[in-house]
């Protein structure tokens, strides 16, 4: 059965092209078409608080963020991103959080956790003014300057790649609202479950705090 896409360019998917060295990444810009990116600004809530947040504890009041979320999640699409990256997703459980701003002590260069089979990254700013916050693919686990490419947090952007032991990648420091998402594909269903665990738990404390101390979230 052909997946539908409603929110996702897929002609500017597969236009994209991949590279491979010195690990597998894919870069498309503006993924998320025009208009199903006008309705996520519109009708989703930005995660209050830093850290990564559950897109079921926010507020999605027309499903537009979920749609776009589902359409990525799909077989279909990571048997086209699979094919991309050199890796099989397809059948790999997933696991999708939402952030809502960058905070200064973001952006050290790291590869992604070993339970991390691959990772997508899109951005869903409408402008991003900022010199730091912009995510650098890199060549280096020791230099920032060691760009590969460098990512605009805005307008639909996606970055995926396959996590590998060089798979390096940070930014500049910044400290201003950036939202966005991360879709990655686990290892197994434990790892997707445990992660998925902590990451409620952190978002309803920080909610918690939000309504005690408005500014300790």
């Amino acid at each position: 059965m052909t997946m539908t896409y409603r929110a996702v360019d897929l002609d500017a998917f597969d236009r994209a092209q991949p590279v491979h060295d010195p690990f597998d990444f894919l870069y498309v810009p503006q993924l998320v078409r025009a208009g199903a990116l006008a309705t996520i600004r519109a009708t989703s809530e930005v995660p209050p608080g830093r850290g990564s947040w559950p897109l079921d504890l926010l507020d999605d009041r027309k499903g537009a963020l979920k749609q776009l979320v589902d359409e990525l999640a799909s077989d279909d699409f990571a048997r086209r991103l699979g094919a991309k990256l050199n890796v099989e997703l397809a059948g790999k459980p997933t696991l999708t959080t939402i952030r809502g701003r960058a905070e200064a002590k973001d952006g050290s260069i790291h590869t992604d956790s070993l339970n991390k089979v691959a990772t997508l990254l899109v951005y869903l700013n409408e402008d991003w003014p900022h010199a730091g916050g912009r995510l650098r693919m890199l060549r280096s686990k020791d230099d920032l300057e060691s760009t590969l490419l460098e990512i605009a947090p805005v307008a639909g952007n996606m970055i995926a790649f396959r996590r590998t032991d060089n798979s390096w990648h940070g930014h500049h420091p910044a400290e201003a609202p950036r939202f966005s998402f991360q879709l990655n594909w686990m290892t197994d269903m434990a790892s997707r479950d445990h992660e998925m665990k902590r990451h409620r738990r952190s978002a309803r404390l920080k909610r918690l705090l939000a309504r005690v101390l408005p500014h300790a979230a």
